[in-house]
């Protein structure tokens, strides 16, 4: 397990995530893809009714709205409005992942890094989270550091290449 808060041995959601997360659900309401959808569902979130976000969600979810599978994602992972389920977590974090939500993949990474929802892997630890590093995620360059005390020099290289084509495939095609 990976500590960097001095709490827990696990990495955790900062008060930056939370606030990062709400700021997408800010932008995700200027999406003109099914916005009206993402807006009920918006309103239903601040209201409490999460049965009712997930009704407008999970669809856009599963059509491919990447904020939507982010915040669903996020949902399972906190057990906000559907029971905890790190599995669900990380498959819905992985599909925002690959559509260049940059929360997505440092949650990903972290769930790799402890084993959340996916196998305890490394070099998929430190491939996500260096990607999101060099995005400015200041949690996954401490994070990713210590993953990288405990790998081996071809763990790492690997690593490192993986997190190439991450780079290439899930960050470059969504920059503006």
């Amino acid at each position: 397990m990976i500590a960097h808060n001095g709490k827990t041995d696990r990495p955790t959601p900062t008060r930056w995530h939370t606030t990062r997360m709400a700021m997408l659900l800010i932008l995700a309401m200027l999406t003109p893809a099914s916005a009206a959808d993402f807006q009920a569902g918006l309103e239903a979130f601040e209201r409490g009714d999460f049965a009712t976000v997930v009704r407008e969600w999970r669809p856009l979810a599963e059509q491919g709205h990447a904020t939507a599978q982010y915040l669903l994602g996020g949902m399972y992972k906190l057990g906000v409005g559907l029971p905890q389920n790190n599995a669900e977590a990380a498959k819905w974090f992985r599909k925002a992942a690959e559509q260049g939500i940059t929360e997505a993949q440092n949650y990903l990474g972290l769930m790799y890094a402890n084993g959340e929802g996916v196998p305890k892997n490394n070099v998929q630890a430190y491939a996500w989270l260096n990607i999101t590093a060099a995005q400015g995620e200041k949690n996954a360059k401490e994070v990713k550091a210590k993953i990288a005390e405990v790998m081996t020099y071809e763990e790492l290289a690997h690593a490192r290449e993986l997190s190439r084509e991450y780079w290439e495939a899930y960050v470059l095609p969504f920059r503006r």
